[in-house]
């Protein structure tokens, strides 16, 4: 795919997504963060709709495509031990307290894996104390040691915790695809906003199907 970068002029061609240097990472398909709940001032009805209708499906299509060929999967969790949050950064550490996003630690049901999402013997499974997968974990040097030159990144939310990684990867020297249907933020416009403002620049955006549709290609 060639892509352009604004005000240069200059295109690139991106490296097709090839099986070998490729893997999936999700990002905080949890209960925590994919289940209604009666308590506190989560998001609305609407982002959990979408999480049930078509994220979790469409995760789910790309973990059984990539589990089939034995290709690379990375789950990255949230995880705050700390009753105050002092775990976390603390720029944004209130905004995620007054969220009900901390605490978040065994024991707690916030903190498991969603059952039709969740890891398998041979993943590779990381917990985070930061928006990006990356800042808080030993996700690259895990990656590098794989051979992993490609991301596809799924999970929520599209404009945090998983649009960080994307982005936080390219600074890294990866090349990566955000999975539009395997992604959601608390609000469909955030959503949208994202995706629209930094796809092409920092990641490719592509639906589920097309991601399995090139890699089977390959």
């Amino acid at each position: 795919m060639t892509s352009e970068q604004p005000g240069l002029g200059v295109a690139f061609e991106r490296p097709p997504l090839t099986p070998e240097t490729t893997a999936l990472v999700l990002v905080d398909p949890t209960v925590g963060r994919c289940r209604r709940s009666q308590a506190g001032d989560g998001p609305d009805g609407a982002y959990y709709d979408r999480v049930e209708a078509t994220v979790i499906p469409a995760a789910r299509r790309l973990l059984d495509f990539f589990r089939a060929r034995s290709l690379r999967v990375v789950f990255v969790r949230s995880r705050g031990d700390d009753d105050h949050g002092r775990d976390w950064p603390a720029p944004y550490r209130d905004a995620l307290l007054r969220d009900g996003a901390l605490p978040c630690r065994p024991g707690m049901e916030s903190y498991e894996w969603l059952p039709e999402v969740g890891p398998v013997t041979g993943d590779v499974v990381l917990e985070k104390r930061s928006f990006s997968a990356f800042t808080s974990t030993g996700l690259q040097t895990i990656l590098d040691r794989l051979g992993v030159r490609h991301l596809v990144f799924a999970g929520v939310t599209t404009n945090y915790d998983v649009g960080h990684s994307a982005i936080n990867a390219a600074d890294r020297n990866f090349f990566s695809v955000l999975v539009e249907d395997a992604a959601a933020a608390h609000r469909q416009d955030d959503h949208d906003a994202f995706l629209a403002l930094n796809r092409e620049y920092w990641f490719e955006a592509a639906a589920a199907d097309g991601v399995i549709e090139r890699l089977s290609r390959a």
